[in-house]
């Protein structure tokens, strides 16, 4: 090192004699540039602020550049001097806050520490005040650069490098001082703070655990954003407890988690234990949503719909035979309608719609003797309307047939009066009222529609009128099942076996994929609000994010799963700042013993700072 000075006191000018015109030795003015300039009387002062650039240099005594020139020379040598000093202690710092600092053997980790040595260096290096200092350094560097001793040693080169890099720029008044290195940086979840009484209510509905640790860290310090995570995962039936880097959504420390969970069982314990709690909650939110449905397969489930569908249309149709039964009683015994007039009603509909050829043979038949004036009775009418409903729910009769016989129903249900019962009018518009009435729910409801005309399947059933049918039609459904309960139940619970079956699940087992789930909750949206009560919806949505949560794999990350690039970029971080350890004291390997004890250090510390209660709810948990 003797050989770099004396190659700079050449360079300045100031090998080591006193100073011309100043009293002062090159000794005694390195010593007096880091102190107080207040306490020498001899001190020529600083230069005075910058001028603007119309005014005219100022003009100074051949004694006063004299000065000047020496004092920058000598201010110059202070840095060099300061700077050989605080190089190799500025390199130790930025090691111990690469080992201690959350990121060890990450890239991240590497560049922080990297740049926390750098400042630790420029803060313990004077830097010089006058512009015949700075010009100095200046010339030095150009010489440096051009000399033998720009193949200097590590070492010497790390500590040049932190007196080459200070600033170009006079700062008048500067003295050497450390600077503030913040403890975190601000995270996107903490911008734009949210006031304390929010993270209060937040907390309150959190664990004691938590609770505990927001109250001992203070709202001021908590992030609600990582707090509202925590709080959200607590608030399934089946509390899910997530990682610091699953709160936080940090990659960095979601990294770490996911590649120490080889090594450390409590880790990948907590990991399991995350996958069993969501498969649970889907079954204790569908315990919630559908107490009275003890059916567990879809299959099972459609068909119990549809068997309430059957029951509503049978009570539909005891209503419509009540009504006509009224009116055949007030009649005496007789039904007052005119089968001829019914009749031909419904021959001008079917040809209107080119049906008549369509009508099956034994429903022609007895139109034919209607038409021929063989009187309706109310057996008769019953059973033809018995008939063409089995016609339309028939799987064998075609399109034609199906449609024919609706039209005949139709006209049917017109119920045409003949002349001298005018008086039974009210009786007949009540069973024609109630007979509408069920054609148009039937209409009305494709799932309803669907069932009375023997086209529902139970296997599909919830696939296609829950799951894939529009909000109109599933709002649609669940009022037309109002009668009964647990029928309307048995579409949220169809609905939970839908996400589960999305989410890899299989007879409670499996590993619950996020993703697959979120896709198929995200095309359920617009109609969650008509299948779940308000609470059972929230649950359904908080699960999915949960889950998001615990499987996040966010940009920056480097989780080691096929051996990827981002990996063995973390472990070129490792060997690098090993390197750079090893470089601080020449003959000492500080950064390979200090990269064996990092390793076990932070591994265990991790374990803390990973699966406590409340973990990455204080601000300065997040470092990005």
């Amino acid at each position: 090192m003797a050989g770099m000075y004396d190659a700079a006191a050449d360079v300045l000018g100031v090998r080591g004699e006193p100073v011309a015109e100043t009293g002062f030795s090159a000794s005694e003015a390195v010593n007096f540039l880091t102190g107080p300039p207040e306490k020498d009387p001899r001190w020529v002062p600083d230069s005075p602020p910058p001028r603007e650039a119309s005014e005219e240099p100022p003009t100074r005594s051949l004694a006063e550049r004299i000065v000047r020139q020496q004092v920058g020379g000598l201010e110059a040598l202070g840095t060099l001097a300061t700077g050989t000093v605080a190089a190799p202690v500025g390199a130790a710092a930025g090691l111990v806050k690469g080992l201690f600092g959350g990121k060890y053997g990450t890239p991240q980790g590497a560049r922080e520490a990297q740049a926390y040595a750098g400042e630790v260096s420029q803060a313990l290096t004077y830097q010089p005040r006058m512009e015949e200092g700075q010009e100095a350094i200046g010339d030095f560097a150009k010489k440096f650069d051009a000399s033998k001793l720009a193949g200097l040693g590590p070492s010497e080169g790390v500590s040049l490098a932190g007196v080459m890099a200070g600033p170009t720029v006079a700062r008048p008044n500067m003295r050497p001082q450390l600077r503030a290195v913040p403890q975190q940086m601000a995270s996107v979840g903490a911008a734009g703070a949210t006031p304390a009484e929010q993270v209060a209510n937040l907390a309150s509905r959190a664990s004691p655990e938590v609770q505990a640790l927001v109250q001992k860290v203070g709202a001021a310090k908590v992030n609600p954003a990582v707090l509202e995570r925590v709080v959200e995962g607590e608030s399934l039936p089946v509390p899910v407890r997530l990682t610091r880097g699953q709160a936080t959504q940090d990659p960095g420390f979601i990294s770490t988690e996911q590649n120490l969970r080889g090594k450390q069982e409590q880790i990948r314990n907590r990991f399991t234990e995350q996958n069993n709690a969501l498969i649970e909650n889907t079954n204790a939110i569908r315990d919630k949503a559908a107490p009275d449905v003890y059916a567990t397969t879809n299959p099972e489930i459609g068909q119990l719909v549809i068997d309430a569908y059957t029951a509503k249309d049978a009570a539909k149709n005891a209503q419509v035979t009540k009504a006509y039964q009224a009116l055949r009683d007030a009649n005496g015994g007789a039904f007052p309608v005119d089968g001829v007039a019914m009749v031909d009603a419904a021959d001008k509909a079917l040809h209107k719609g080119l049906l008549f050829d369509h009508v099956p043979p034994a429903v022609r038949k007895t139109l034919d003797r209607l038409r021929d004036g063989q009187a309706m009775t109310f057996e008769n009418f019953e059973s033809l309307r018995t008939n063409l409903a089995r016609i339309q729910r028939s799987h064998t009769a075609d399109g034609n047939e199906k449609a024919a016989a609706g039209v005949i129903r139709t006209a049917m249900e017109e119920l045409p009066m003949p002349a001298g019962a005018e008086h039974l009018k009210p009786l007949a518009d009540a069973a024609r009222q109630a007979a509408r009435e069920r054609f148009a729910a039937i209409e009305a409801d494709p799932a309803y529609k669907a069932v009375v005309s023997g086209k529902a399947s139970a296997d599909k059933f919830i696939d296609k009128f829950v799951i894939s049918a529009d909000l109109k039609n599933v709002d649609t459904m669940k009022k037309a099942l109002a009668h009964d309960p647990a029928a309307q139940q048995a579409l949220a619970a169809g609905t939970i076996n839908h996400l589960k079956r999305n989410a890899g699940i299989v007879d409670n087992a499996g590993n619950f994929s996020q993703a697959g789930y979120n896709k198929a909750l995200e095309n359920l949206r617009p109609k969650l609000g008509v299948i779940f009560e308000p609470e059972q919806r929230s649950q359904v949505e908080t699960l999915g994010r949960v889950a998001r949560y615990t499987q996040a794999q966010p940009r920056g990350s480097y989780v080691n799963t096929s051996n990827t690039m981002t990996a063995a970029l973390a472990e070129h971080a490792k060997g690098g700042a090993e390197i750079a350890g090893n470089a601080v004291v020449p003959g000492f390997n500080l950064g390979s013993i200090a990269r064996r004890f990092g390793g076990r250090y932070m591994e265990n510390r991790e374990l803390e700072n990973v699966l406590q209660p409340g973990a990455g709810i204080r601000l300065k948990d997040i470092a990005r």
